[in-house]
């Protein structure tokens, strides 16, 4: 039966068996195994993440300078399975050789998103394996790594997979991970509280794991910030938040406190914490020259700043 999707009857590709899309992949697939040609290749991998949508949309000009906007669903036919499976097989061979990683992880992060009610789950169950497969190629020290399969078990889960439980915690239990997770915060954990009760559960749950930090566990979490500020752009703010809850709770060690604050410079201020609340503890626990000596000993982006609040 053709969809009836916002009025638009999907005969094009459902009629056709998604002939042109089918056709197009197995054409440039062979081409790319027998040209060693890397225009070709940079248009497989466009190709490849576009046609690996589940929704596609179409627009149509309409009356009176009007605009009609379809979404029109992919169907788990054998065609679709099969184009898609060489699609997936591929990405994984170029991924593996070092080639378009960022493209192929920013894919693998979309994956299945977007006009979710839409979205028909028999394609995800026929290429688990395919997706699995790739992400068994992973790194699991990667914090980005970890978000791409924490991103993926929630999309096995919407589609009702039983899935390598196993496999999958090893990411999502990390210790990156879960420091990431702690101070970034889930907004969804958070949704029948007000803004004042989901900062002070924030604050109880980033005071738990930081019990007992010791100065090396605090080069591990600004080792994380690192990574948050260059591969999580979305998240940003929120994980920001976190890190400035931590350091608060951090200024009750008068004894170690001042170490913290240095090897924060050190590591170039990672999320930019507002130093208002820092310098003003840190001029209760040593003089005001130390402080300003401290600033100048490193060079960091935001040094300038850090100076301008001093004053």
């Amino acid at each position: 039966m053709p969809c009836n999707i916002n009025g638009f009857r999907n005969f094009e590709f459902l009629n056709h068996n998604y002939y042109s899309i089918t056709e197009s992949v197995e054409h440039l697939y062979n081409h790319i195994k027998t040209n060693n040609d890397n225009n070709l290749l940079v248009l497989f991998v466009k190709i490849a993440i576009y046609y690996l949508n589940f929704v596609f949309t179409r627009v149509e000009g309409g009356r009176r300078n009007t605009f009609i906007w379809y979404t029109i669903p992919v169907i788990a036919t054998p065609e679709v399975v099969k184009y898609r499976k060489i699609l997936l097989n591929e990405l994984k061979h170029i991924y593996c050789e070092g080639k378009y990683n960022e493209e192929i992880e920013g894919a693998l992060t979309r994956y299945c998103s977007g006009h979710t009610e839409y979205i028909d789950y028999n394609i995800v169950n026929e290429e688990y394996g395919d997706i699995l497969s790739i992400l068994a190629v992973l790194n699991v020290d990667n914090l980005y790594h970890c978000s791409i399969v924490a991103h993926i078990k929630q999309v096995f889960e919407d589609a009702e997979i039983e899935y390598d439980h196993d496999f999958v915690n090893r990411f999502i239990e990390s210790d990156k991970n879960k420091i990431f997770c702690t101070l970034k915060g889930n907004r969804k954990d958070y949704l029948s509280m007000g803004r004042e009760e989901e900062h002070y559960q924030r604050k109880l749950a980033i005071e738990k794991l930081i019990d007992g930090y010791s100065i090396n566990d605090y080069e591990f979490l600004f080792q994380i910030a690192k990574e948050v500020e260059m591969a999580f752009e979305t998240d940003l703010y929120d994980f920001s938040e976190g890190l400035s809850c931590a350091l608060d709770i951090a200024s009750k060690d008068n004894s170690l406190y001042v170490k913290i604050i240095e090897l924060y410079l050190r590591f170039d201020t990672p999320c930019n914490v507002f130093p208002v609340n820092i310098l003003k503890r840190m001029f209760e626990l040593v003089p005001a020259n130390e402080v300003k000596a401290l600033i100048e000993k490193y060079d960091f982006a935001q040094k300038n700043t850090w100076l301008w609040y001093f004053m």
